[in-house]
Formats: structure tokens, sequence, C-alpha cells
């Protein structure tokens, strides 16, 4: 036997935690890290400026070592940061992106020598260094080598989420575009009021044809129905009553147990999403049996008021599973009802669906409270 249980816990509104990582002030929305990123030179120039003061409190507190000039740690910070800045901003977007490699080479090649020339001058300068040697030349081109390689590999991490942030931007303007498309079509008004007067002029001429198109308009209608008006479970239950009619009209042997107890004055007051009920009763019958005498599908829609006024609506659709359609699934239409359902009533939607035997199951209980509500969140 399968079973799934589907339950939503209430949403927590109004707080926004600190571990998001952006740091809010009063003047606005202020995200340290979208500044950060924004200019990359900066986020290097914080990591060079906490590895310059880590590497003098070593020196003072650790080692003890006294600093004779504090000229020459300060190069070491400006002149580190001065080779970041321009290794980021000039010679990496010229060796990868205009391809001037050469001329890329030249520039880091130049400004690297300027920089031990000019330390060098400093560290001799001051006498802080009494044998200059090939020794020093080595330690200072590796403790470049080690500046420019941690810039670069930061370079190499921004230009690659750029790119995916590009893709993402492409990707979701190619689905806005999709959608757009999608949503170019005619008024369905035009369409409606032509079927209509057509169907008008037909029972004219037979006057049983409204008797046999009438429930087609009003559904047809109804799925066309704006999703930013308002939408009450009795509009949804009318709905599903007309849908069986049509059904019975189209399948003249069909053996479904629909069984119906809504107040309608009641359910009038009460917001329910359009489609929904709808779109499990549609799977009855595009996946299960609908037509066996001896094992009719059974569809429940109750909606009962307790002694202290909490309204509570049942649902619920138990059908044999046609073999000959169970490799199809139960596609896109549950998904969207489990999400949409999920949005509108949170906490107080429970969804029940079981699968054993070739026998399919789904029960759907949604508790609206002590009170009608009069709003509806799904627009």
């Amino acid at each position: 036997m399968k079973t799934t249980i589907i339950s939503f816990p209430e949403k927590e509104t109004g707080k926004i935690g600190r571990a998001g990582g952006k740091f809010g002030t009063k003047a606005g929305n202020f995200s340290f890290f979208k500044l950060v990123w924004n200019f990359p030179i900066l986020f290097l120039g914080i990591f060079w400026t906490v590895y310059f003061l880590l590497d003098l409190i070593i020196t003072l507190l650790l080692l003890q070592l006294s600093v004779e000039d504090y000229s020459i740690p300060l190069f070491h910070w400006l002149g580190g940061f001065f080779m970041m800045a321009m290794y980021i901003g000039l010679v990496l977007p010229l060796f990868f992106k205009q391809r001037k490699r050469i001329l890329a080479m030249i520039i880091l090649t130049g400004s690297g020598v300027v920089f031990i020339i000019l330390k060098y001058a400093i560290t001799a300068g001051y006498n802080a260094l009494g044998d200059i040697s090939v020794r020093f030349i080595v330690y200072e081109f590796l403790r470049l080598f080690q500046y420019l390689f941690i810039t670069g590999l930061y370079w190499k991490m921004t230009q690659d989420m750029e790119i995916q942030k590009q893709n993402l931007e492409l990707k979701f303007e190619m689905e806005t575009l999709e959608l757009e498309r999608r949503a170019m079509k005619m008024s369905p008004h035009f369409f409606l009021n032509m079927l209509t007067i057509s169907i008008h002029k037909a029972t004219q001429v037979i006057p049983d044809f409204w008797d046999i198109y009438g429930d087609l308009i009003k559904l047809i209608r109804y799925s066309f129905k704006d999703y930013d008006l308002p939408n009450s479970l009795e509009d949804e239950v009318s709905a599903v009553a007309t849908f069986f009619r049509c059904q019975s009209k189209r399948f003249r042997s069909m053996a479904v147990d629909f069984q119906c107890n809504v107040p309608r004055e009641l359910a009038k007051s009460l917001p329910f999403p359009k489609l929904c009920l709808l779109t499990v009763i549609e799977n009855l019958f595009f996946y299960g049996v609908y037509s066996d005498v001896d094992s009719p599908a059974v569809v429940c829609i109750h909606l009962i008021a307790d002694i202290s006024g909490v309204n509570t609506l049942f649902f619920k659709v138990s059908n044999q599973i046609d073999t000959s359609k169970i490799e199809r699934g139960h596609g896109f239409g549950l998904n969207a009802l489990k999400n949409i359902m999920k949005s509108q009533f949170g906490k107080n939607f429970e969804m029940k669906i079981e699968e054993k035997d070739l026998h399919y199951s789904l029960e759907m209980t949604v508790c609206y409270g002590n009170s009608t509500i009069t709003q509806n969140r799904t627009h």
C-alpha cells in the first residue's frame, strides 16, 4: 500500500533572520555583500587589510619583535593592494577578455619589477637588510606570486558566478517570453459570445439543443473566469455539478456515485480557488474506471459546521485505476493543486492520497475556522 499525507505548517511572516547576510539600515535596504559583489576589489582590500593587521599583531605580540620604521609594512600593505587592484582590474581582463596577452604580460612583469625595486630601496634605505641577496629577491617574488594567485582565483570565481547569473537571467527572460507568447490569444469572451449566439440560433430550430449544450456553456464560462476575481466554494461546487451533468450526456453508462452536501448560502461566503476540485474529478475520468456498475467511483463533497461554528470541507474521490492509462501518471494538475491549496489555506489544508491493489483514493480536508473568510488569497 502506498500512502501519502500532505500537510503544511503555518507561515511565519514579518521577520527576517540575520543569517540572510544583509545588514539593514534605517536609511533603506543596504546589503554589504551586494556591495562587495559589485566591487570585487573591495573584498580584496578587506582581505588584504585583515592579513596585514594579523601579520603586524603576530610580529609585535607573539614574536615580540620591534618595528623600527612603519614605512616598510605600510608599503608592503599599500603596494600589495595596488598590485592586486591592477592585476584584477587590468591584467586579467586584458589577458582573458580582450585577448591582449602580450600587453598584459608586459604590464604584469613591469609592475612586479617596480614593486620589488621599491621594496628593496625602502628596505635598504633604512638599513633593515644587511645583505641584499638572491634569497631576498626570490622570497619577494614568491610572496608576490601568492598575492596574485589568490587574486586570480577570486577573479575566476566572480567571473563564473557572473556567467551563471547571466545565464539565469537569460533563462528567466526566455521563460517569461514563452509565457507571454502562450498568453497571446483572442479574448475568450468573443468565443463564448459567438458560441452562445450559435446555440441560441440552433435552439430556434431544435428546442432541446439548449438542454444539451447549456451546461457546456456554463462550464466554459467558469473555466475562463478571471483568476483575479473572487471565487467562492459555491462557484466551484456548482461547476462540479455542471461537469457531472455534461459527462452524463457524454457517457450513458457512467457509474459514479456523486454525493454533495454543501449548503448554498454558506458556501457563497467561503473562498475556494478555482478548478481545484474539478482538477481531481477530471483525473478520475483520465486515469480511473468510471463505467463499472459493480464497483462505481465515488465523489463526496461535504461542508460541515460543528456546534462551535467551525466550517470544515471534506472532499473525497475513490475509484478503480484504469490499467490501460496507468503509465500516464497524475500529470501537472495534481502538483498545481497542492501548491495552490497550500498558498490559500496553509496549515488548515490537508490531503491524503492512497493507492492499493489498483484502487485510488484522495481525501482533502479544509478547515475554514469559526468564521467566514471574505478575502481570497489566491489572487
